[in-house]
């Protein structure tokens, strides 16, 4: 009977301490604790704060506004409580108001208020901290807005904290919704490579290969074969890639490799045709700078010309009306009278004039032979008639390479690198020969 009355008396949980409290009520009271700690999802503060004492009468007015059902305004109001320091409107720092204000806009679906609420359970602001929840508000954001920047910015946290969870996979997802446009996401081939970078670093093997791949056709990035090359061999060295992806960095890599052979070969075998285009391009704009210098020179030598010959008009007229006066005074040995005489009569002088044609002359300026000359301006030439061009046998590196790496002293150009040729703007004459253009070419003036 003893034995029984001691066991039903622990087996009663009537009370633990001299105080009388039951286990019953400290279970609703450990309840009641994880609620008021913001367990489940829930904030410390559940309801609108009790004063206001301080608060301006706009905040007063936006307090009515918000506990009226307005979710700009009860997104507003939280926006002031999460303030760093009091504010003017005299709402006090209270990170546990500003969360019940923000779940409030959120629940009617209020874009700022998820994204604040978000942040909220990131940061553990307000609230615990969980990334869980945090990624909950996020998606509620991502499948709700009409915003294509919003939708973006929640695709992007969802990511990132995925990523911080340990899932690399989540930035490569959504690296691949950059480069292709999937999933709502616009189409932006650098977004793609930043976000595939991200996931790499973190040894994501598709997002290695991505880069890998990034880099060999320049989507997003400028082209690098010998950087794509470096992405492929991550893949390799990555013990978390499986089996088939590392055969396609296999695979991928010798491609690449003879890309960069046949390219390298394909340069070697146009040496010859590379020098000789620009040897040619070089001279070609050589001469046509001749030809304008030369084209203003004999605008200008025009231009004097006609002024002389406009000055030698204007002093042959003046000549032919002075003869003229000396003809008409003298030319009939008239003189006149210095006593005039009422019956005597003037004779009219009479004047004879002689015409004679100017006989052509051997030109001055070109001597006669209706060309002239001038000193040959091309580059390397200056009047020589010759110029100094790349060996095309040994591609200006004045050696040839044997086989087994042995070099040896190209024949050709003796080792200088450079052979002399004829200028091909002055064929090897030292200057240029043009029409006189005093003459015309006739030689005659």
């Amino acid at each position: 009977m003893q034995k029984e009355e001691n066991l039903n008396r622990v087996m009663e949980p009537k009370t633990i301490s001299k105080n009388g409290v039951s286990w019953k009520k400290l279970i609703m009271l450990f309840i009641a604790v994880c609620l008021s700690a913001g367990v489940y999802g829930q904030t410390a503060s559940s309801k609108a704060p009790a004063s206001t004492k301080g608060w301006k009468k706009d905040a007063k007015n936006l307090l009515a506004e918000a506990e009226q059902g307005s979710a700009d305004a009860q997104d507003e109001l939280g926006g002031y409580f999460y303030s760093d320091h009091k504010n003017k409107n005299g709402i006090p720092n209270d990170d546990e108001q500003a969360v019940y204000w923000f779940r409030k806009a959120a629940e009617q679906g209020h874009d700022d208020a998820y994204k604040a609420l978000a942040y909220s359970y990131r940061k553990g602001r307000g609230v615990r901290k969980d990334l869980d929840s945090a990624i909950y508000w996020y998606e509620r954001l991502l499948n709700n807005s009409n915003v294509i920047e919003e939708k973006k910015f929640a695709r992007e946290w969802i990511a990132e904290i995925k990523a911080e969870q340990g899932d690399a996979t989540a930035l490569f997802r959504l690296g691949d919704d950059y480069n292709w446009g999937w999933h709502g996401m616009p189409e932006d081939k650098e977004q793609g490579v930043y976000w595939y970078r991200k996931a790499a670093e973190q040894e994501e093997s598709q997002a290695q290969l991505s880069m890998g791949r990034a880099y060999r056709y320049g989507n997003g990035v400028k082209e690098d074969l010998n950087t794509a090359i470096y992405w492929n061999e991550r893949v390799l060295k990555n013990d978390k890639a499986y089996d088939g992806l590392k055969e396609l960095a296999r695979e991928s890599i010798e491609e690449i490799k003879n890309e960069i052979s046949s390219a390298r070969e394909q340069r070697l075998s146009q040496p010859t045709t590379s020098s000789s285009q620009s040897t040619a391009d070089a001279d070609r704009e050589h001469r046509e700078a001749a030809q304008r210098a030369e084209q203003q020179r004999q605008a200008q030598i025009q231009q004097g010309l006609q002024q002389v010959q406009n000055s030698l008009n204007d002093m042959a007229n003046i000549l032919d009306k002075n003869k003229q006066q000396q003809t008409t005074t003298t030319g009939s040995g008239y003189r006149p009278q210095t006593t005039t005489t009422s019956s005597s009569t003037t004779a009219k002088p009479t004047t004879t004039t002689q015409s004679s044609t100017p006989q052509p002359q051997k030109c001055s300026h070109c001597s006669g032979t209706g060309k002239t000359q001038s000193k040959c301006t091309s580059s390397g030439c200056f009047g020589s008639g010759k110029v100094q061009v790349s060996c095309s046998n040994c591609s200006g590196k004045g050696y040839i390479t044997a086989v087994g790496g042995l070099k040896s002293n190209c024949i050709t150009c003796k080792g200088t690198g450079k052979i002399t040729k004829d200028c091909n703007y002055c064929k090897g004459k030292g200057y240029i020969e043009w029409t006189c253009s005093y003459c015309n070419g006739t030689g005659k003036r």
